[in-house]
């Protein structure tokens, strides 16, 4: 595991910071780098990384083997949305459940004229962690939900 560089903020007008700033992931030695600038049609690494992962786990792959991944996983978040858009659930073992919620109907006023008006109810997409998920997340570990129960 590599250490991370120090994160530096810079105000809005140039100036750097105070002092640098350390955040839990610096300390932990687990801060990424991003780069600032993404050339368009380019793929972000937090994108390609898994993907270079799922490969090296299934080891020997035909020629087309990372556009069937590609594929499969596109797929699949087609299938969560078109499930939540229906109104349902959908329940990712260790990862989360995926659903969607109403909100309530509220008043709100125009910041201009001051007239109030009632914006209708919602439906709002929704993600919750599963235990392991969690669990993992504080520790900086990977866990299963059942390794979250078990200790």
């Amino acid at each position: 595991m590599r250490a991370a560089a120090t994160l530096t903020l810079t105000a809005s007008d140039g100036a750097p910071a105070a002092a640098p700033v350390q955040t839990p992931d610096t300390l932990a030695g687990t801060a990424r780098t991003l780069v600032s600038s993404i050339q368009p049609g380019t793929a972000s690494p937090f994108k390609t990384e898994p993907q270079s992962a799922v490969l090296a786990q299934l080891g020997a792959l035909p020629a087309n083997g990372a556009t069937l991944i590609e594929q499969a996983l596109y797929r699949l978040v087609l299938k969560i949305k078109d499930m939540t858009r229906k109104g349902g659930t959908v329940i990712l073992d260790d990862l989360g459940a995926f659903g969607v919620r109403w909100s309530a109907p509220r008043t709100a006023r125009h910041p201009v004229t001051g007239v109030e008006t009632v914006l209708p109810a919602q439906r709002q997409p929704t993600f919750t962690a599963s235990s392991g998920f969690k669990a993992g997340t504080r520790a900086g570990l990977l866990l299963t939900d059942a390794e979250a129960r078990n200790p």
